[in-house]
């Protein structure tokens, strides 16, 4: 299995890009984005990876006919969310069993930081946002400053949109 870090080539291409295609079906998926007005995605749950896709219009670039461009990529840890866990290389060394505080004393002090709150029934998983090359990484946590649950990668580019 390919290291996180492998999927990055594919960020930013467009939905019906021919090597995304292969790399999803390479995988055992099928290419086709789940849409709705501005996001998309294909889940492989079987693989711990999930590709989210925005429109070009979220982007704010103009197209006609609407189109959807890879601008995240999701690895999951085994049973979060019902996802089989991923099995390439995270970053550094790091694995789903690693904690907050490892993930820090590897890769340094968080770019951002979020999450612990709550809104009723339902709190929002705590996550630390990492800039390693051209990269972003954000790893989310289980409670409590727990292991790895989910690692997305995507660019700088789209961390504010």
């Amino acid at each position: 299995m390919m290291g996180i870090e492998s999927f990055g080539k594919f960020l930013d291409m467009e939905e019906n890009n021919p090597e995304l295609k292969k790399l999803i079906e390479s995988l055992g998926g099928k290419a086709k984005v789940s849409k709705d007005e501005q996001l998309g995605f294909i889940s492989l749950k079987k693989h711990g990876i999930e590709f989210r896709f925005n429109t070009n219009e979220w982007l704010g670039v103009d197209s006609s006919p609407k189109v959807y461009r890879l601008t995240e990529v999701g690895f999951y840890s085994n049973g979060y969310e019902k996802y089989k866990g991923f099995t390439g290389d995270l970053v550094d060394g790091l694995t789903f069993t690693s904690r907050r505080t490892e993930v820090r004393r590897a890769l340094g002090k968080p770019r951002r930081t979020g999450g612990g709150n709550a809104f009723g029934n339902i709190v929002f998983k705590e996550w630390d946002r990492f800039r390693r090359g051209e990269f972003l990484f954000t790893f989310s946590y289980y409670e409590n400053g727990g292991a790895i649950c989910v690692v997305s990668l995507t660019f700088p580019s789209y961390e504010d949109k």
